[in-house]
């Protein structure tokens, strides 16, 4: 069992201290897409792209905790300012009775099944929800916080850290997921990409049958890719896109229950299967081709082959992958990132007592 031993009357002079922050911003709002606009200096050597001048940029999209919730303590009866009870001293309350609080200071806003964190200008910082089912061995419930660590700066970081300790006991890593914004290639290019060893493949296209989102991997898999059209999502938002912006798409790799010293790993391996049919430098048999085209145009097709037919042709497309020139400028750009990736995931686990699933579940079961 789990106890907090801060009296409930500490808890409160955080929250004020939170509510006085409020997550502003104490500085103008930034264009976002400013940094979008940097001169790149990789080119691609294919003369049927309309823009040879491209740029990668990697990031930490996503970082999801979840955590046993803490129980907060109420030392002395709390009344509202009409003078009635709200709490009785003894009472033990947990994050799903606090953010009402956070409601009506204008921190944090209801939604269907929890609530997001909001900055001044009512942007979303944060979301987070208690979950349905406890925990099995101690009975407490259960919480999620989601959070784009790339739009938190350092002045609401120390807030949302703040939030996350008070609020969790030991969370640990559910969810990373690790980005790379391709700005400025050809879209029908980038949109032909595909990944050899994904068992399941799903498209989604535009009104003009233009590819704008696929992706590979079930969502409740260990790691599922994501590749989509980001200056269309933008544009469907109402947000401006600078005119330097030709293209922009996103490659995203949703990693789920994975140690730190594996997710470096587990971006190389995807990076690996990642090529472009369209593009093949290899001096292929006609009927390897058209083979491969077939398994292109359908991703049905891989499963309509024998064993035998499928490790061949997949050990080809990874192949094919290795001489691909974005790919390569993929791979050559995140090693060139990882470090900075690195401090910018690690960096949420200082002053914070944050595990990883795989290593609570070896404590837990005396591994």
């Amino acid at each position: 069992m789990i106890e907090e031993k801060n009296q409930f009357s500490d808890k409160i002079d955080e929250l004020k201290s939170l509510e006085k922050r409020n997550f502003k911003q104490s500085k103008k709002l930034i264009n976002l897409h400013d940094e979008k606009t940097a001169p790149s200096n990789r080119r691609l050597t294919h003369q049927i792209l309309r823009f040879s001048d491209f740029s990668l940029e990697w990031s930490i999209d996503r970082i999801t905790l979840v955590g046993l919730l803490n129980a907060l303590f109420v030392q002395d009866a709390i009344y509202n300012e009409k003078g009635k009870m709200v709490h009785d001293a003894g009472t033990v309350l947990t994050m799903g009775d606090v953010m009402p609080y956070f409601e009506k200071k204008g921190i944090a806003e209801a939604t269907s099944n929890g609530w997001t964190l909001l900055d001044e200008y009512g942007e979303n910082v944060a979301y987070v929800e208690v979950l349905k089912f406890k925990d099995k061995k101690t009975g407490l419930e259960k919480g999620r916080i989601d959070f784009n660590p790339t739009k938190i700066k350092d002045f609401i970081k120390s807030d949302l850290k703040d939030f996350i300790k008070m609020m969790f006991y030991k969370p640990h890593f559910s969810r990373a997921d690790v980005a790379c914004d391709v700005i400025n290639l050809d879209d029908e290019y980038v949109s032909n990409y595909r990944i050899a060893q994904a068992v399941s493949f799903r498209p989604i296209y535009g009104q003009s049958g233009a590819l704008e989102t696929a992706y590979w991997g079930a969502r409740s898999s260990e790691r599922q890719v994501r590749l989509y059209n980001k200056k269309i999502e933008r544009l469907k938002k109402g947000e401006i896109v600078p005119s330097k912006i030709k293209s922009w798409w996103r490659l995203e790799l949703q990693l789920r229950r994975s140690k730190a010293s594996e997710w470096v790993d587990v971006v190389d391996e995807s990076l690996d299967n990642f090529y472009n049919p369209k593009f093949i430098d290899l001096d292929l048999s006609a009927t390897d081709k058209i083979m491969l085209d077939g398994l292109h145009a359908d991703h049905q097709n891989w499963s309509r082959l024998s064993d035998n037919s499928r490790r061949k042709y997949r050990k080809l497309s990874k192949l094919i992958s290795k001489e691909d020139e974005l790919t390569q400028h993929l791979k050559e750009s995140f090693s060139e990132s990882v470090e900075d990736l690195d401090k910018q995931l690690n960096g949420w686990l200082i002053g914070m007592n944050v595990v990883y699933e795989k290593e609570e579940d070896e404590v837990n079961n005396g591994i």
